[in-house]
């Protein structure tokens, strides 16, 4: 989501999270594509890597991933998505910590009862929560005259109407005390499809990086 004007505090959307960690911030080409092979029982089941649908299991794929702000790697999210009766869709993330792997196997026939007071963890919905829209984020004014440019990575959980749970904020990381309150105001001041589990809103635990950049 690009905002206007000369201080640009950046939301990341919630269907391409990145992880990060403390330190400067520095620019990393990607590393060299790495083969996935994704398997679901019974197979057929349609692959969607980070967004990008691509074909129906088995399916090996190159994949690419880019290195984040401190040289943290890109997280992965692959869904499988039903196309048989008596299958469910499926989730799996791949952490930014975690190294990529060969394999990734969707058991379809694993349908879980929707709880309705649970908090889910990213890969156990069928459809992920998705940002839809975020009012513009203030930049620390001191921060911004010194030129100071940074990131936080936040935690929090998305309840069934689309609005943050204020109480389950938390600030994972973060390069500048001063970012975590802006941070926190834009993420509770914003609307997000709810995720979903067979069709029905679960509230959903996510990650998301928010970045804090000066435009010269």
């Amino acid at each position: 989501m690009a905002l206007t004007g000369p201080s640009v505090p950046r939301l990341h959307s919630l269907s391409g999270l990145s992880g990060l960690i403390i330190g400067a911030l520095s620019a990393c080409a990607p590393v060299r594509p790495e083969p996935v092979t994704i398997t679901s029982d019974p197979p057929g089941a349609l692959i969607v890597v980070d967004g990008d649908t691509l074909a129906f299991a088995p399916v090996t794929v190159q994949h690419r991933r880019g290195r984040t702000w401190g040289g943290a790697l890109d997280r992965i999210a692959i869904r499988a998505i039903a196309v048989s009766p008596g299958t469910c869709s499926q989730g799996r993330i791949v952490k930014n910590e975690d190294p990529t792997p060969d394999t990734v196997r969707f058991d379809m026939r694993r349908c879980l009862a929707v709880d309705p007071d649970r908090a889910y963890e990213e890969d156990e919905v069928d459809e992920p929560a998705e940002r839809e829209f975020t009012p513009a984020m203030d930049y620390p004014d001191e921060l911004r005259q010194q030129g100071i440019t940074g990131e936080v990575l936040l935690e929090v959980v998305i309840d069934t109407t689309g609005r943050a749970e204020p109480e389950s904020f938390r600030a994972l990381r973060y390069s500048h005390l001063g970012f975590v309150r802006p941070a926190r105001d834009a993420v509770l001041s914003s609307t997000y499809r709810p995720a979903r589990i067979s069709g029905t809103p679960v509230r959903v635990r996510v990650e998301i990086p928010i970045s804090f950049s000066i435009r010269r």
